[in-house]
């Protein structure tokens, strides 16, 4: 499994919004740690809206978490429609990693041949 993390694979003198698309583009599975400061981000809206675009082209995998009481639908309007894990109610980082691997393995025995369940 191939990572793209902002911390860590940003580079100095790149602009930064552009430099988070791209690792969005580059990876097979998004994950989306929502928060009360997503409120304030300038970023994080495009950052969903590029999610959710390669979501329903079938392009992307997308593991949803809230990590505190926020109303996701303050993050971007209709964010509520979407399954989450709920951290802020069970916070199991347990959840997140069965997601992730659930994801992966469909991902990966669809590449195969194989029909998902």
């Amino acid at each position: 499994m191939n990572f793209w993390i902002d911390k860590k694979d940003l580079e100095s003198g790149k602009p930064l919004l552009r430099s988070i698309l791209e690792g969005i583009a580059k990876c097979d599975i998004a994950i989306s740690f929502v928060s009360k400061a997503m409120t304030q981000s300038d970023s994080a809206q495009t950052e969903l809206d590029q999610i959710l675009t390669a979501l329903t082209k079938k392009q992307k995998a997308w593991c949803f978490v809230r990590l505190d009481d926020v109303d996701v639908d303050s993050v971007m309007p209709g964010l509520s429609s979407y399954v989450y894990i709920d951290y802020a109610s069970e916070p199991n980082i347990g959840l997140v990693l069965d997601d992730v691997l659930k994801k992966y393995e469909r991902m990966h025995k669809a590449r195969l041949g194989f029909t998902c369940e």
